[in-house]
């Protein structure tokens, strides 16, 4: 059990610290999954009751598939807008009405920690570098779901049934998929809870001394990880930019900022920082530039 939960935590920090390697598998596992759904209901007897067709109804799947997509992406494209506004809202229940138009400037301003930039894919990594949590489970889900699929499919494709097992194998990817647009339902609600607690804690000064958090925390890198914490932290560079730079392998730089990570991990474990170490070099350069 212990080592099951090492790897579990392992697999969690690793993606939580990897957006892109988790944006990936949720893109991956999203169109294997939608892949599984139109074969295992082209198999069935589609929707009896609406006389719609396996073939037709297996398009119809993959149309709400496309649109849960395209509300994926709006949501990303807009999210500045939705994070804005949020903070608009906390500052009216702190001032007791709404900002000025000078004020929603300084609110914007404060907001420049979590604030997404550049083209689609760039603010999707933000996104999901902001709120792991939402996106590592939406990709487990994805994942899940497509090998539940498939194993059943594999097992009863080929199989002579009797009524109630052809009830079962007629109406299981239906329920998968009533199941997957439940979560993502879930899924919104429990990213825009997380996106608030972020607003809260930029709109409010910071409780903690961030100085002081700081200078303690910087001790504990290497000489290495301090130069590669300076160019991915401070100057806000890519790992290929430091590995450039600094004239290591790009493996060389991945590894350090994975300690890095992990050492910030411990730290504000022990003590009680709320925040990934990103958004505190964020508020760091913001409050104390």
């Amino acid at each position: 059990m212990e080592i099951k939960n090492k790897f579990l935590r392992f697999g969690l920090t690793l993606l939580s610290e990897r957006p892109l390697l988790c944006l990936l598998l949720i893109l991956y596992w999203g169109a294997v999954l939608v892949l599984a759904l139109f074969r295992f209901v082209a198999h069935t007897r589609g929707i009896v009751l609406l006389g719609i067709s396996p073939i037709v109804a297996g398009y119809i799947l993959v149309g709400f598939a496309l649109v849960s997509v395209l509300l994926f992406v709006w949501r990303t494209m807009t999210f500045n807008d939705i994070i804005l506004k949020m903070a608009q809202e906390e500052y009216t229940v702190l001032h007791g009405r709404a900002p000025t138009e000078e004020e929603s400037k300084g609110v914007r301003e404060q907001l420049s920690p979590i604030w997404a930039t550049g083209h689609i894919g760039s603010r999707f990594v933000d996104v999901v570098a902001l709120i792991p949590a939402p996106n590592i489970t939406m990709a487990f889900v994805f994942t899940v779901a497509s090998v539940l699929l498939k194993i059943t499919f594999e097992q009863l494709v080929d199989k002579e049934m009797g009524r109630l097992l052809q009830i079962f194998f007629f109406n299981f990817p239906w329920l998968v998929a009533l199941l997957i647009g439940l979560y993502l339902i879930y899924h919104d609600a429990w990213s825009i809870a997380l996106l608030k607690e972020h607003v809260r804690r930029l709109i409010h000064p910071p409780d903690i001394d961030l100085a002081a958090h700081y200078a303690a925390f910087l001790p504990l890198l290497s000489q290495a990880e301090m130069a590669c914490f300076q160019k991915k932290y401070s100057e806000q560079l890519r790992n290929k930019e430091i590995a450039n730079q600094l004239g290591n392998s790009l493996s060389t730089v991945k590894s350090h900022v994975y300690n890095i990570n992990k050492k910030w991990k411990d730290y504000s474990e022990e003590n009680d920082i709320p925040m990934s170490l990103s958004i505190f070099m964020r508020q760091i350069l913001f409050y104390q530039p």
